[in-house]
């Protein structure tokens, strides 16, 4: 279709209450992608400069985003404009509603723009005033700030600075930093490095808490700076420390601990530090109003033995009440129970094959009550003892005897030494004892009837 520019000065107006309706039309009877329904340019073809000042300064023009169908009349609007051109696109509405802006800025709230590189600048009132929101596109200048206008170093709440650091304030107070290399610092102006290591965050200056990694690979987490520190080393295991000491470590296994060089394979490590120390678990049930200790376990060291190779072990529970002690093992191996001990089944129903011990006199008669001294050479007991001896008493109740305990492994429970070092169960021994007296009343019995 044929351009047709027909120049007019008009007051279009309609006789209905909806207004003047400006209506622009295309005869085209397939419309493409890119077609234009219509359009509205502005120029000034009588201005005496004559070149530039005669081209189209502005146009909007309505255009086709895709063919049309009976289902299908997609169109963006596209704005255009010229400086010392004939207008050209420089915004595009489009049938989803984006809005794009191909090249210039954007102000919103402001009566003037301050340009440069500046390519979005939005205010909450006049300009000069007010909370700002801008991003610049220029590598030396600032960058992108939010806060008061013109106070990126105060009331502004994030602040990008030319070196791309990323600075954040409240209150006309500096809070944290988030520099070019990733890391971020809180309260300090910057990373504080030291010890190895390179600090990925940091809290309060070049104390406090942070994270850091070191050269090797190593993670580190510390609060108050060396005084309590946490190591995800690079080889797999962590490792704790207070006072820039090591206390604790787990390594790469999952099942493991030490302390002070010390491998202890499931274990915790007492340190008494003075005379008296104590490692405590404890278990909280929550309460009516706040949480409430309901049991204790402690492995403590006695006044005295802090630098003997002694501990004691206590339980406590509770019975609506604080904790108390139900049982404690001494280091003389010891032990005192609070109450009764419960152990096994004695019911009748459930036991079989119930018959009397046989001979229990006879089988008395075969074992020997000692006295003896502790082999330390090979058991970890000392001193003087009375008991029985465990081969004898294997022969004629072979369930009451087992291995050592400080000879069993917890693993497979077979002989640590491989020596098979046995103990009694004298509890086992009763049964005996007791058919033992029936067997020799019933001879003086028999005595006393002749």
């Amino acid at each position: 279709m044929a351009s047709t520019k027909i120049p007019l000065e008009l007051t279009a107006y309609a006789p209905d209450a909806d207004g003047a309706t400006l209506e622009l039309q295309t005869t085209d009877t397939t419309v493409t992608d890119g077609s234009v329904l219509g359009k509205i340019e502005f120029k000034a073809p009588k201005e005496a400069s004559g070149t530039d000042a005669i081209l189209v300064g502005a146009a909007i023009e309505a255009v086709a985003e895709g063919t049309f169908a009976a289902d299908n009349n997609a169109t963006e609007l596209v704005f255009k404009t010229g400086a010392s051109e004939a207008a050209a696109s420089k915004m595009v509405l489009t049938s989803a509603g984006n809005l794009s802006i191909a090249s210039g800025a954007i102000a919103v709230g402001q009566s003037t723009f301050s340009g440069g590189s500046v390519i979005a600048d939005f205010h909450t009132s006049g300009s000069g005033v007010g909370t700002q929101l801008t991003f610049a596109n220029d590598h030396n200048t600032d960058k992108f700030y939010v806060g008061l206008e013109g106070n990126t170093t105060g009331d502004g709440f994030l602040y990008q600075q030319k070196d791309a650091d990323i600075n954040f304030y409240t209150n006309n107070t500096f809070r944290a930093k988030l520099d070019n290399s990733g890391h971020l610092s809180v309260g300090a102006t910057s990373i504080t490095n030291g010890g190895g290591y390179n600090k990925v965050i940091q809290v309060s200056g070049s104390e406090g808490c942070f994270s850091a990694i070191s050269s090797s690979g190593e993670g580190l987490f510390a609060q108050n700076g060396a005084n309590t520190q946490v190591i995800n080393r690079c080889d797999g295991y962590m490792q704790f420390r207070t006072n820039n000491v090591e206390r604790f470590r787990i390594d790469n296994t999952g099942n493991q601990s030490q302390y002070a060089g010390q491998s202890l394979a499931n274990n915790f490590y007492l340190d008494s530090g003075s005379s008296q120390g104590a490692f405590n678990f404890s278990w909280f049930t929550d309460g009516a109003s706040a949480l409430q200790s309901v049991a204790h376990m402690y492995v403590q060291q006695g006044s005295g033995d802090g630098a003997a190779r002694k501990a004691e072990i206590i339980f406590q529970v509770a019975d609506n009440n604080a904790p108390n002690t139900v049982l404690s093992l001494f280091n003389n191996k010891n032990a005192t129970l609070v109450g009764t001990l419960s152990q096994g089944g004695s019911d009748e129903r459930i036991k079989n094959n119930i018959t009397p011990i046989a001979n229990a006199t006879d089988k008395l008669k075969t074992l020997r009550g000692v006295e003896f001294d502790w082999n330390t050479e090979v058991c970890p007991f000392e001193g003087h003892e009375v008991g029985l001896i465990a081969q004898e008493v294997e022969k004629v109740i072979p369930s009451a005897v087992k291995l050592a305990p400080f000879d069993t492994s917890d693993k497979d429970k077979t002989s640590i030494s491989g020596q098979d070092y046995k103990t009694i169960q004298y509890d086992k021994i009763i049964p005996l004892l007791v058919e033992t007296i029936k067997e020799l009343e019933a001879r003086i019995k028999t005595l006393e009837d002749a």
